[in-house]
């Protein structure tokens, strides 16, 4: 799986978070600039680990994820004053790494979504004080199961891999 494989399809995802596009937001070209992009979805992938998976580790000094890829594919421009919606979902947990899927759409004036990109975030779940890499905690890899409506794929060595 890699990032060509990002659902366009809405409806696969469970988790959305919404934002207007600000006026900050566009380049010298009056459309949304790559780095909006990345901003929404950082935003979106720090809320779907706290509502998806029950992730506190972002107020741990101990533990945490670490973004070690990030891909996006844009497919359309995004202009001043339409909504972004960024639909994300687990696609794969691995022993140590989670991988999301990014859907971005966009809506103008009058409600129709396009798709303007899409996007694949790999993290690695990190020990702070080793600085090493850790295996995805339990509980975490628990809250992702339960909350999608489809289980992410599980890599060889996963807990519950196979299975």
């Amino acid at each position: 799986m890699n990032h060509s494989d990002v659902s366009t399809d809405a409806a696969t995802y469970r988790h959305r978070q919404e934002y207007g596009v600000r006026y900050d937001d566009l380049d010298t070209y009056r459309h949304v600039n790559n780095k909006a992009f990345l901003t929404w979805i950082e935003d979106a992938r720090v809320r779907y680990l706290i509502d998806a998976a029950g992730f506190r580790h972002h107020t741990s000094e101990d533990e945490g994820v670490m973004v070690v890829h990030a891909a996006i594919d844009y497919r359309s421009q995004v202009h001043a004053f339409e909504t972004v919606t960024v639909h994300t979902r687990c696609a794969r947990i691995g022993g140590r790494s989670i991988t999301l899927h990014h859907l971005i759409t966009a809506s103008g004036e009058d409600g129709t979504a396009r798709t303007a990109a899409t996007s694949t975030t790999v993290m690695a779940a990190v020990d702070l004080t080793a600085n090493a890499s850790m295996a995805v905690p339990d509980a975490v890899v628990d809250h992702i199961v339960g909350w999608e409506p489809t289980p992410p794929e599980r890599t060889v060595g996963s807990r519950g891999a196979g299975s």
